[in-house]
């Protein structure tokens, strides 16, 4: 407030004005003008109450900021009724993270209320949980298991599991459409819909179940597991499928119900027709992954992936390196440690976006202590350097990404006449 005792009343008042001009560029001409003194006014508005306009200014500068005590001030506008208020308060929400949704737990009554405290909460947690399935997403597109995987989805002090299942449940249209293989807007760059399906990168829900409640999951995920696995003449990129469908497919496997991941090899082999050479890589490291992971067809996978890359070139491709990658996972379950490590250089080599997995994946726990794998890490460390923050691999005690700088703005050039 030291900033509006700096102002005379008349002179607050003025600005005050500017500021909730219905005319955006006045408004941000204003706020340009006053520099930090504005966030006093913001301040006070967001506490007070003032026209929409000032107050989605409001949010939007104070979540640029990130200032931890601005959190309660954001946090009660999520209520509003005025849907461009609420929105910028839950924009400005997402950008503190974790730390967000643990400020805002520890709201007391007097600054918020119950109901739009847990709003806020249940707002939180669920971008929690999609930033943490696209990040796995990301890093890890083969959706191979490791010790680690779950670390960050869990790393919040709130209940995460019916909420992971509430979004399978409302993503099991999309599920049913991707085992029929009909969901071809997908394929062709068709979107229907503003927001990514949860169906194209919520792997990591299904894993997370999969491990804490796998009685649950079987049970509310059973009439996915019941499929006819007659050929319905669809081919091409339309037998792709979706990472949650893939999932859950290697998830009933290794419960002992292999109709539906029979299904999509089958379905996901009849495209391979359609492609050859480096296109066909990141199919053949599908099925290859599933053979692996759901079917404990180990050989069969490796036998895959060699033959897949006798058919690429010496040019860069990140499908290469992931395949040189699931190849030295393989070769180390079958006892071939020398050859998983050179596997491993192999896949540092064959992209500029290596596998950074590596660096928490603990299926190479025993080769940790090699030099040549040390080497890898390295390496791996100084290209994590140039990912953005949701394409690293997520380790405890990991900090929130600081938020982006603003862009310096140009000094005015002065005209000589």
């Amino acid at each position: 407030m030291l900033a509006l005792i700096s102002l005379s009343p008349a002179l607050a008042s003025q600005a005050n004005d500017s500021l909730a001009s219905p005319t955006a560029i006045e408004r941000e001409t204003a706020r340009a003008g006053m520099g930090d003194k504005a966030l006093a006014i913001y301040r006070k508005a967001l506490k007070d109450g003032a026209a929409p306009a000032l107050l989605v200014d409001a949010l939007m500068e104070l979540g640029r900021k990130r200032e931890g005590a601005d959190i309660g001030l954001i946090a009660r506008h999520v209520s509003s009724l005025d849907p461009h208020v609420s929105t910028a308060a839950v924009d400005a929400l997402k950008g503190y993270g974790r730390a967000g949704l643990k400020a805002v737990q520890a709201l007391d009554a007097a600054t918020i209320d119950a109901q739009t405290r847990r709003q806020a909460l249940d707002l939180l947690l669920l971008d929690h949980v999609k930033n943490c399935c696209r990040r796995d997403f990301s890093v890890n597109p083969l959706r191979l298991d490791y010790t680690a995987r779950l670390d960050e989805l869990y790393s919040v002090d709130l209940p995460l599991d019916d909420l992971l299942m509430k979004l399978l449940r409302d993503a099991l249209p999309d599920i049913r459409q991707d085992i029929e293989g009909t969901r071809y807007y997908y394929y062709y760059g068709y979107q229907p819909v503003r927001e990514q399906p949860f169906v194209e990168y919520g792997a990591l829900a299904v894993a997370a179940l999969a491990r804490r409640r796998p009685e649950s999951l079987e049970r509310e995920m059973s009439e996915l597991a019941r499929v006819s696995n007659e050929d319905r003449g669809w081919y091409g990129y339309g037998n792709q499928r979706a990472p949650v469908t893939l999932e859950l497919a290697a998830f009933f496997a290794r419960r002992g119900q292999t109709a539906l991941v029979d299904k999509l090899i089958n379905d996901m082999q009849s495209m391979l027709r359609w492609q050859e050479g480096r296109y066909a890589v990141p199919f053949h490291l599908q099925l290859a992954a599933l053979q692996s992971s759901a079917l404990g067809e180990h050989s069969a996978a490796l036998d895959r992936i060699n033959a897949a890359l006798k058919s690429v070139g010496l040019e860069p491709d990140q499908g290469v390196g992931y395949a040189h990658y699931l190849r030295a996972r393989i070769l180390l379950h079958l006892q071939e440690e020398g050859e998983a490590l050179h596997a491993l250089e192999d896949a540092m080599e064959a992209s500029n976006s290596p596998p950074v997995l590596v660096m928490v994946d603990n299926a190479f726990d025993k080769l940790r202590t090699e030099r040549r794998f040390r080497d890898v890490q390295r390496f791996c460390e100084l290209r994590e350097k140039l990912l953005p923050p949701q394409s690293r691999p997520w380790r405890k005690g990991e900090p929130e990404p600081e938020p982006e700088p603003e862009p310096e703005q140009p000094e005015p050039v002065e005209d000589d006449d």
